[in-house]
Parts: structure tokens; sequence; C-alpha cells
């Protein structure tokens, strides 16, 4: 379900993609969670929560707080825990009561968490807090430095451990209720997200460093699971554990595999996707992004993994004839030569920019180019070829292979040349218009076709 600044709430059905907007409210819908079946709880700017059944629309009171409701958690036991904007925790009973669950102390929360059992805040005057949401437990306060920057909090499944990040970089495992603490990870620049794996055995931490790292809670041992090219912001588990969704600058969510560190990017948002949200099945993923869309993408089986990672983003992508290889070129020049039975592939440092063309020779060579340059690689032999011209030769255009398994290239001054990637000399087959940029083969590769500024066409027999 999605909130909206113009008071309605749509629900949507993630078997059609279809909408169901439901009638306007008398305030704005400030806060939403699900709770059991279709159902959700949803907070207002009035103060009022209301159970919601997203199936008929039809929804009923739960409790009238007083004052804007800015966020709400269903408890284990059917406990409804609101948080005002004064910062009071407010606990909803039965009968729609309330009971006031811990004084805000006259701070607002800047981070919050919550799982069945516990709720967590930080406050920035130096204040970290673990509300109960279940009768048989009580509250606690900690004390933490001031904070200045935004923190980031989580707390694990049953409540027993929490993590929070806040200015010094670090991330902090809490024990509750004892209040135990310990760094377990660092970074090098604010950290935006934690995360507990469902299961207790993964604390995972996405940091403006451009990193996320992955702490064995048990072992207390942190490694880097990922590197971006992005700022990290955002990161949430799949239920089953194995795979961790990550939110980047710039709108692109990159889906890692816990176990082997490998990606899938997810393109689709504008601008940073702030809200992540994983439904109960691990099926479906739903996202709020700051280009104002929710966008819902329905997630890779577990144990499906990509090829990779790879560096950058994947601009190429080729297959030898015989299907034992394929070829990856990369944003940043890089090709990758994959062995398709082993699944290990060799980076290749060929460009220092992006990829123009990526194609598969006979000779078993991969050739590609990049503006002006070109390059080949072998998988078998290893190693890089570059063909052996001069500084002032250019090349515009390449296609290939011709009948004798070369690649045919063409100057910026108008020479026509044939390369063979073992052979580091060109051998030049004709002159034609200075300038020309198009250039193709006949089928058979006994012909090439060259496109002048002119508006002529050369037909040369190779």
């Amino acid at each position: 379900a999605g909130l909206s600044r113009n008071d309605e709430l749509e629900v949507w059905r993630l078997s059609d993609g279809l909408a169901v907007k439901l009638p306007p409210w008398q305030s704005f819908p400030a806060a939403i969670t699900p709770t059991s079946g279709s159902h959700f709880l949803v907070g207002f700017n009035d103060g009022s929560v209301v159970d919601l059944d997203a199936a008929t629309g039809a929804s009923s009171p739960r409790a009238a707080t007083g004052e804007r409701v800015e966020f709400v958690v269903a408890g284990a036991k059917a406990t409804v825990a609101v948080v005002g904007s004064s910062g009071r925790f407010l606990s909803v009973e039965g009968g729609g009561t309330t009971r006031e669950l811990a004084p805000s102390g006259g701070e607002a929360d800047i981070a919050r968490d919550a799982t069945g059992e516990v709720l967590v805040t930080v406050q920035q005057q130096g204040r970290f807090r673990a509300l109960p949401l279940v009768p048989s437990r009580n509250s606690f306060a900690y004390s933490v430095p001031p904070i200045k920057a935004s923190p980031a909090v989580a707390v694990a499944s049953g409540g027993h451990l929490a993590a929070t990040a806040l200015d010094d970089n670090a991330v902090t495992l809490w024990t509750l209720p004892a209040g135990t603490r310990r760094i377990v990870a660092r970074h090098d620049a604010q950290i935006g997200a934690l995360a507990f794996s469902p299961d207790g055995r993964w604390l995972a931490s996405a940091s403006r460093d451009k990193t996320v790292k992955l702490v064995d809670i048990a072992r207390g041992v942190a490694r880097t699971l990922a590197v971006f090219q992005r700022e990290a912001h955002r990161a949430a588990f799949t239920p089953d554990s194995t795979r961790l969704i990550v939110s980047l600058d710039g709108g692109t969510l990159e889906v890692l595999d816990v176990r082997t560190g490998y990606r899938r990017s997810l393109i689709g948002h504008a601008s940073l996707a702030a809200r992540l949200a994983v439904s109960r099945s691990g099926r479906w993923l739903a996202t709020g992004g700051h280009d104002s869309c929710v966008r819902i993408w329905e997630l890779p089986p577990p144990g499906e993994a990509p090829w990779g990672p790879h560096p950058v983003d994947v601009e190429r992508a080729k297959f030898s004839s015989d299907a034992r290889w394929l070829a990856t070129g990369t944003f940043d020049g890089s090709l990758f030569l994959w062995n398709l039975a082993t699944a290990k592939a060799t980076r290749h440092y060929l460009f220092n920019h992006d990829f123009a063309r990526l194609d598969y020779l006979p000779s078993e060579e991969f050739f590609a180019g990049s503006g002006r340059m070109l390059a080949a690689a072998s998988p078998l032999r290893g190693g890089v070829y570059r063909p052996a011209l001069q500084e002032d030769e250019r090349i515009t255009a390449t296609d290939g292979p011709d009948a004798e398994g070369g690649l045919i290239g063409l100057t910026q001054a108008g020479v026509l040349f044939r390369w063979k990637p073992e052979v580091p000399a060109v051998e030049r087959l004709a002159a034609v218009e200075a300038g020309a940029t198009q250039l193709a083969l006949s089928p058979d590769g006994r012909a090439a076709a060259v496109a002048g500024r002119s508006g002529g066409l050369v037909l040369v027999d190779l």
C-alpha cells in the first residue's frame, strides 16, 4: 500500500499490477505497516490509527492519540506502538485505550526500527532507547554521544540485539537489555543504513563510502561485501537471509548474494529509492523513490546467481561460436572472458572508457572497439593484442570477420585495412573517401561497402 500527499491511499495487487485507490481520508496518512493477511495499520496526521482491510477497503478505528502519528508498528501480541510528533511512545491496547510506553524526555527521535517485540530509537541529544512491545519486558535507555549527522539504527528479530551507527562511522552492536556494546565494523564515511538478517546471522551496513559491509555476528568478523561507484544509502534483507537489497545514489538498486557477492542491478528509479520493503514470501520488492514513484519488482528465485560481480555497468556481451566462452565489456573499459563450464572469468583492461563494439572471430579471439581504439583478447592463449597503427590512423568503423577470418577496419584518413589479432601488423587493402564512418561486410565476408560523407557508396572486393 502506498501513501499519498493528497490524503489518499492506494493498494496494488501484485498478481496483475491492479491499483485500487481507496476513498480520501479527512487527514494525511503519515505512517503505515502490514499486520496480517490483507490488513494494514495506518496512522494519520490528526492522531488517529485505523485498521484497514486492503481487500475490501473497509476500515475500523483503532486509537486516537491526539497528535500526528509518525511511526506505527504492530507488536507480537496485537499491541500497536505509536510514535507521536512529540516523541511519545504509546501502546494501543484492547478497546482503543492507550498507555505511554516511555516518556520522550522532550526530545524527538531521529532514527527508529522495530520488530514485533522491541522498538529502538536514537535521539539527537544522546540517547539510545529500547521500548518493549510485549508486557514481559521493560524499557531501557542508554547514553550515546550527541549526534550531528543522521544516524542509523536496527534491531534483530527477537529484540535481543540492536545496532547503531552514529557520527564516528562505526557500527556498534548492542546486547539487550544488558546494554553492553562493541564496535564490529568501521566505514570511511557516514553510514546510511543498518539491517539484520532475519536468521540473526548477519548485520549489514551501507555507507556513503560506496561500500557495503557484512558482519558475521557470532564470530564478530566483518568483511566488505561490495564496492560500488555510487554512495550506498539503504539496505534490506530478503526473508530467507540469502540476499541483500541495496539502494544507491542515483536510483540504482543492487541485489547482492550474501554468500558470493554476486549482484544484479535493478534500474528504474530516476533518483534515490529511499524506502525498501521485501514481501514475506521473498518474491516481491517494493521501493519508494525521491522521484515520487513506487515500484514493484519481482526478485529472482534464491540461488539464481547472475554472472558477476562486475565493477560497473555491463555494456556489451558476446558468446563464442562454440558457446564455450562469454565475453562481457563494462563501462570502465574492462573485458571479462567467462569460461561457461567453470563460471570463472579473467579480466583484461582494454580501454579507459566504455565499449562501442564487441564481437568474436573464428581464430578464437574476442575483439573490442572503443571510440578510436581497437584491441583483442584470447581466452585460450591469454594476453591482449592491439593493431600496429600510426598515431594519425584513428579508427572510425569496424566489421568482421571477413572470408579470411580477419577484422576489417576503416580509419579517419580513409584507409581500409584487415587485422588478424595474432599478427601485429595490419594489411592495408584500399584507399576510400577520408572521413567515411560507415562500414559493412557482405554475408560471405568477401566484399566491403563504405559510405562517405559526400553521399557516395564504395564497394571493395576483399
